[in-house]
């Protein structure tokens, strides 16, 4: 692996010419932030007020973590350099320090942002155990389950007259038309599949307009909405949804078992998206009560 290659999946400061033009531009609640500690962000295309905006995070982040007690040992810090080397191939300590001075930043440096982020991650950690539990409503919501342990999927087809959202109003009510006229003749899944391979302008078209067993969250909400709540053999339609006029048949329904496993997944998840609200919230009130001194 290259150096860019490396750089692009490090925390890498900047090229060593670009800190000669170094010096402190402002203080945060006495923390001083030099023009170097933006370059990473710029080099990722931020502008300077968003790599800014994003050093306060950090540094409001850093010191909720502090004031919780929260430290990286050396071992931990060690592991993580460990695992930087293991995923990006790059074979010894010696290596990933060349690799690091080549990108002008000292290892001191890179160190000091390595526990920087793995601190932060810690809070998230924390912040975790302390969002009460996840019930089990909050599961199946997520899952979009009817039962406890199991999950609708519904074997769907569907009929497709494509309709550009900003067309003109007699081509979307001309489309509507047409299926409304065609939807009664569809009595049977049979006559259904002959009418998507005639009048389709879907790729499914081909195969009867057949989308295969679908679950909550994989189709645009209008599809999904009539679908989920399409009687079983029968067509329902037209329904408008970004890319035209549907009609559809829902051939068959059926409970897929969910395992505990992915229900103890779905479960961290929750709890991580709430301590991401509630970081937020932090990072928000931190911020405001923050003294930042901008130095011109």
């Amino acid at each position: 692996m290259n150096v860019l290659s490396i750089l692009s999946l490090l925390i890498l400061g900047a090229p060593s010419e670009l800190q000669k033009l170094d010096g402190v531009i402002a203080v945060v609640d006495g923390e001083a932030i030099l023009a170097s500690d933006l370059l990473p962000a710029q080099a990722q295309g931020m502008s300077e007020k968003d790599a800014f905006e994003r050093l306060i995070r950090d540094r409001l982040l850093s010191a909720e973590a502090r004031s919780r007690s929260l430290t990286i040992s050396d071992q931990e810090l060690e592991r993580a350099l460990d695992g930087i080397q293991s995923r990006n191939g790059i074979p010894d300590r010696d290596s990933l320090k060349a690799a690091i001075a080549d990108a002008g930043q000292t290892w001191a440096e890179y160190l000091q942002s390595l526990r920087r982020q793995l601190l932060q991650q810690r809070l998230v950690g924390s912040m975790m155990r302390q969002s009460g539990m996840v019930t089990d409503r909050e599961i199946d919501a997520e899952l979009s389950l009817k039962a406890r342990h199991h999950r609708e999927e519904r074997r769907v087809r569907h009929l497709l007259l494509r309709i550009d959202e900003q067309a003109a109003d007699w081509e979307a009510q001309d489309a509507q038309a047409r299926l409304s006229e065609l939807a009664p003749q569809l009595q049977t899944e049979v006559q259904f599949v002959a009418a998507a391979k005639t009048n389709s302008e879907d790729g499914s078209a081909g195969a009867g307009g057949d989308l295969g067993w679908i679950r909550r969250g994989q189709m645009v909400p209008a599809f999904e909405k009539a679908a989920f709540n399409a009687p079983e053999g029968r067509v329902l339609g037209p329904i408008r949804s970004r890319f035209g006029w549907h009609l559809i048949w829902v051939s068959n329904v059926r409970m897929r078992s969910v395992d505990k496993e992915l229900r103890q997944a779905v479960s961290e998840n929750i709890r991580r998206k709430k301590a991401e609200v509630a970081l937020e919230k932090l990072i928000e009130t931190a911020r405001e009560k923050a003294l930042v001194r901008r130095i011109p």
